[in-house]
């Protein structure tokens, strides 16, 4: 799911959104009622270590999500959401090259979330609005060997998302964000790991600090004929220490999904679509995910 966020009071309890992960003193956990940045699973699918032709591209990423928040153990909290997100963005492929790598600039994160949160108590909670846009000035592709393919990038997220109202949709801090990704790509396979680092600013309401997460996007596709298909998935996990008020810790979260996907390319387009489901889930929302991704040369 998309980037959402909603404020404590209302919600209580151990419920945690949709997504990513959510920080407190010095506790490895996670501020209750933010996400990570990054959205999850959102590169599943994609050849993401390698980059297109030079150019100009809109890519265009349909959502729908639903699932049970559960607690640390894995217990279903009785909280329920679901959520749909149109996420777009503009890859401009440049025709030079950077440190020997083909590069490409993106701003991504452009569109509209909405979100309907239902509580215990059968409260439901309703948001919608634009979430936080991200700018990539540089991401580089290398290739390594014939087949093999390594990506670095660096970008950031900016507050500029909705944040008023309950839930809110925007964040309100900065988030640094760097990726990699590895890839073995040849007629026959697409193999591709693509880990996202999000590091964040201090919220300027709460001043609370989210401890920092990785994320794993995966993709293992056969081709044949134009058309890919195969196995994605994601995993996701908090790895540093949390700063601000105890009492917004939510807990540290975790989730690794799993489920099958498919890509079609046809000269200027591509289609793909995922569908994945959470395996195992830690103070998150326990989710099924169907992601379209729409690719077109402008």
């Amino acid at each position: 799911m998309d980037k959402l966020t909603w404020r404590a009071g209302r919600l209580g309890g151990g419920l945690i959104l949709l997504g990513c992960a959510l920080p407190t003193g010095t506790i490895q956990a996670a501020q209750r009622g933010s996400v990570n940045e990054y959205p999850l699973g959102i590169t599943m699918g994609m050849p993401t270590a390698t980059l297109p032709p030079a150019g100009l591209y809109l890519i265009i990423k349909p959502t729908l999500s639903a699932g049970d928040s559960v607690d640390r153990s894995g217990i279903r909290t009785g909280t329920r959401i679901s959520s749909w997100a149109a996420n777009g963005q503009l890859q401009w492929v440049h025709a030079h090259r950077l440190l020997g790598a083909r590069w490409a600039s993106y701003i991504r994160s452009v569109g509209v979330v909405d979100v309907q949160i239902r509580l215990p108590d059968r409260q439901v909670l309703h948001g919608h609005g634009m979430p936080d846009v991200e700018v990539q000035p540089a991401s580089l592709s290398w290739q390594l060997s014939q087949h093999v393919y390594l990506q670095a990038g660096v970008g950031f997220y900016a507050p500029t998302g909705k944040t008023s109202g309950d839930p809110s949709i925007g964040q309100d801090h900065w988030t640094l964000e760097h990726d990699f990704s590895i890839g073995y790509i040849d007629r026959d396979w697409t193999l591709v790991a693509h880990t996202v680092f999000n590091f964040n600013s201090t919220e300027t309401a709460t001043r609370y600090r989210n401890g920092s997460t990785a994320t794993i996007d995966y993709t293992a596709f056969r081709k044949s004929h134009g058309l890919a298909y195969g196995l994605v998935g994601y995993y996701h996990a908090q790895f540093s220490r949390d700063h601000g008020p105890q009492a917004l810790n939510a807990g540290r979260p975790k989730a690794f999904s799993l489920g099958p996907g498919m890509t079609v390319r046809h000269q200027r387009f591509s289609f793909g679509l995922t569908l994945t489901r959470e395996l195992f889930t830690r103070n998150l929302a326990r989710k099924t995910m169907l992601l379209a991704n729409i690719s077109c040369r402008l």
